[in-house]
């Protein structure tokens, strides 16, 4: 349980950006699951939540990754909205579910102006899974087996990627705060958490914006994995083998459409979620899981090794594998 406990241990905040206290994680593996675009009422959800309980049981996981659009058509209107029980609290109710939900928002959780509510929610303490200390913040789990760390860098793409003159200031604040959190990290594994993607066969397809100025900041940093929704498919799809992995968990309620583009490895749109195994410093296990329990996509990747491993510090490996191209 020490796992759990830690993420609603008190929160360092600085500038509005929050730093989550280091989870301890006593293994050599951390299990968790991925979950997007799942917030409505029907039966896609509800078959989806029991395969998730059933697996968050199996794998014993320590964490679910919310990865936006919780709440359909506009998010909710405060933190007392109805929608927080039939939406949430009725769907999820599986014990292995209640493990803390690391959330970020999507689109339509901005709608109207709402996205603060979910926010709200968390702060107000009134659900003791839901972890949402603000728009973009960051933790890390510590591995104490194999001592390998893993650090979750949660972001808020509608700001960074949405034409919306509320957002200019907080657009560059957010950039400039992800900047300097990927240049100062020390851990094993770096993932960035968004919900928007930058590669996606799906309805909505690529994300110039994060391409542009995203993509370039994860590279550098050597991130592993780029975990995101908005489309309502499940994909894998990447650059190279050795390069970051793109995830897309986009369908906990909803069906899209797919067509594979050249960085597609595997695509779907049955409903469904995504488990992933963190294997000490040695390997990532990620697994594609539709609405029927069926396990129908696994993808192992290596970990990238970081700037602060590498001699030439001032060069990251994507700089390097680039030079020798």
């Amino acid at each position: 349980m020490i796992r759990s406990i830690c993420l609603f241990a008190a929160l360092a905040v600085v500038c509005g950006q929050v730093t989550l206290p280091t989870a301890p994680i006593p293994a050599d593996s951390l299990h968790f699951l991925s979950l997007g675009d799942w917030g409505e009422v029907n039966d896609d959800q509800a078959n989806v939540s029991k395969q998730m309980g059933l697996y968050a049981a199996k794998f014993n996981a320590s964490f679910l990754l919310a990865v936006g659009d919780n709440f359909y058509n506009d998010g909710v209107a405060n933190s007392t909205d109805p929608q927080w029980q039939h939406t949430y609290r009725d769907i999820y109710t599986q014990q292995s579910l209640q493990i803390p939900w690391l959330a970020i928002e999507g689109n339509h959780d901005h709608n109207l102006g709402r996205g603060q509510a979910e926010i709200d929610y968390y702060n107000e303490r009134r659900d003791k899974r839901w972890i949402m200390p603000a728009f973009w913040y960051t933790t890390t789990f510590h591995l104490e087996q194999s001592n390998a760390t893993a650090q979750f860098v949660m972001i808020d793409t509608c700001i960074l990627a949405d034409d919306n003159a509320n957002f200019t200031k907080a657009r560059v604040e957010q950039y400039s705060w992800i900047k300097k959190t990927l240049e100062a990290s020390t851990a094993d594994w770096l993932f960035v958490v968004g919900h928007y993607p930058i590669y996606s066969g799906g309805e909505h397809g690529n994300t110039a914006e994060l391409d542009k100025n995203l993509l370039p900041m994860m590279k550098k940093a050597n991130v592993d994995m780029y975990l995101c929704g908005h489309d309502h498919t499940l994909q894998h799809l990447q650059d190279s083998p050795t390069g970051i992995q793109y995830f897309l968990s986009g369908n906990g309620a909803k069906r899209g459409t797919y067509s594979p583009i050249k960085q597609s490895l595997f695509g779907v749109v049955d409903p469904g979620f995504m488990t992933h195994s963190v294997n000490g410093l040695s390997s990532m296990t990620t697994n594609l899981v539709d609405l029927k329990g069926n396990m129908i996509y696994t993808y192992t990747q290596k970990r990238i090794p970081k700037r602060h491993e590498i001699k030439n510090n001032a060069r990251s490996l994507y700089d390097i594998l680039t030079a020798s191209e």
